[in-house]
């Protein structure tokens, strides 16, 4: 992909986004067309490192088979955690490890599913750290059950799945962004997005992001990218245009860090990356961009 980080015009931009949507919206269209093809489908797992795109690419796989006649259910493997009391109780957990989810529970739900039945499917909520309530769910002949989240390709939990009816799809960014003799790498452009989305969507501060990214980023050592070619197919989620779309949100936050925080070296570099690139508007983007999921 041709990284573009200056720009003669706001025409210029525009064409250039439009081009870097393009691009993403082609590889998804080859992706539905092989599950459309699959006529043994049953199951879709979707995983993927932390804002990889997972919520757009699956919106977009559920739209897709809707259309072409298929009732999708997408069940978030987030909800099978176990309750916050029991985690606590246990020392030193790690809470991106497999043993956080109810693996038992979800066994049950994914067998009953390959087996026609009707199954109670949990629902988490994170702020009190408890399931507040089951949903019944009856699988229909000719359904497909997307499985979203991290840990979809985590060797515990694809080992739940019979390979003969299950499609696995993983999505992230998958290569550096490379201008001005500076390369950026496909992590730094995931917690970039990260840094964003958690002050958007969830009230975090630059300070406690950048304090979770080493454990986040241990996690994927372990447990993500050791697995990620064992997946039937790969999306990379990158738009050539983001460190500009980036740039306005980005540097509002970074300067709530103080020189004598232990981040100031990471956000000094961060600043240096993003103060090369000219700022795109996000106005133009178009209105189901992946993009969103960030900003």
């Amino acid at each position: 992909m041709l990284i573009k980080t200056r720009f003669e015009s706001e025409r210029e931009k525009k064409i250039y986004v439009d081009r870097c949507e393009a691009r993403f919206e082609a590889d998804m269209a080859e992706c539905v067309r092989s599950l459309l093809q699959n006529k043994s489908l049953k199951f879709i797992t979707l995983s993927g490192p932390t804002c990889s795109g997972k919520t757009t690419a699956a919106h977009i796989i559920v739209d897709a088979l809707e259309a072409a006649g298929h009732k999708v259910k997408v069940v978030s493997i987030d909800d099978f955690f176990y309750e916050r009391d029991f985690l606590d109780s246990r020392a030193e957990l790690d809470y991106d490890s497999v043993e956080t989810i109810d693996l038992e529970l979800l066994k049950t739900v994914v067998d009953g599913i390959e087996e026609g039945k009707s199954v109670e499917i949990p629902h988490f909520d994170f702020a009190s750290g408890h399931r507040t309530h089951f949903d019944t769910y009856s699988p229909v002949p000719g359904g497909v059950t997307l499985f979203e989240g991290i840990q979809a390709v985590y060797p515990e939990v694809s080992v739940l799945f019979d390979k003969s009816d299950t499609v696995s799809i993983y999505i992230s960014v998958a290569q550096d962004i490379n201008f001005d003799n500076v390369t950026v790498d496909a992590r730094t452009v995931r917690l970039m997005r990260r840094l964003v989305r958690d002050c958007k969507k969830r009230g975090a501060t630059p300070e406690f992001t950048l304090t979770l990214w080493k454990s986040v980023c241990s996690n994927e050592d372990r447990s993500i990218l050791p697995y990620k070619d064992l997946c039937d197919y790969k999306l990379d989620s990158l738009l050539g245009y983001e460190l500009g779309a980036l740039k306005k949100p980005l540097l509002a936050l970074l300067v709530q860090v103080g020189k004598e925080s232990i981040h100031a070296k990471r956000v000094s570099e961060l600043k240096d990356i993003i103060d090369r690139v000219d700022s795109i508007d996000v106005e133009m983007l178009p209105e189901k961009s992946l993009f969103y999921e960030f900003i």
